[in-house]
């Protein structure tokens, strides 16, 4: 599988034959400015698949019409669900420390909800312990293009191997752990 990484929480996995987005985003110059925000990663564009995965309803995450093509569109709903490229399964997860009554529902095909910042990394190691994934890929966190969120370090020094990459891009048949799950740290597009 080929993933790309666009930024914040948004991927492209594809196989050659099947693709899937997650979050997309629209051009958010203009909500990260009206809060302060830096958030400097450029709109997604020409990209097609066939299936858009939104974990949540906000703005960063649910830009559906970014994504060409006819894709089906599964919203941040939990449970194994079938979909055009066979079953996803959707984990949920609070956004917030109150059930999610403050951020909205939060389900996680990929990653772990976020709650706070002194919890981020212990939460994710911890649920990751539990899926036992062969590869787990770091997302929404701070990089040279965002500067509101916490980094991924403490969640990747809680994992049993890393690979730090020097590209966006990289193909799952390239990366042989060791040990599992090789926790895969893309660099930021």
């Amino acid at each position: 599988m080929q993933v790309e990484w666009y930024g914040q929480s948004a991927f492209r996995l594809s196989t050659g034959r099947q693709t899937v987005f997650i979050d997309p985003f629209g051009d958010m110059s203009e909500m990260a400015a009206s809060r302060g925000l830096q958030f400097e990663y450029p709109p997604i564009e020409g990209v097609a698949a066939d299936l858009v995965l939104v974990t949540h309803g906000h703005l960063d995450h649910n830009a559906v019409e970014a994504i060409g093509g006819s894709p089906a569109v599964l919203r941040s709903t939990a449970g194994r669900l079938e979909s055009p490229v066979g079953e996803v399964v959707g984990v949920n997860s609070e956004h917030d420390e109150k059930a999610g009554t403050e951020r909205g529902p939060n389900t996680r095909p990929i990653r772990p909800g976020r709650r706070g910042p002194d919890d981020r990394g212990e939460q994710a190691a911890a649920i990751c312990e539990r899926l036992s994934p062969r590869w787990v890929v770091p997302m929404h966190y701070r990089s040279p293009r965002i500067g509101f969120l916490e980094t991924e370090k403490e969640f990747v020094s809680r994992m049993p191997e890393a690979a730090r990459l020097d590209s966006p891009r990289f193909a799952t048949s390239e990366l042989q752990p060791d040990r599992t799950p090789l926790t895969v740290v893309p660099a930021a597009p």
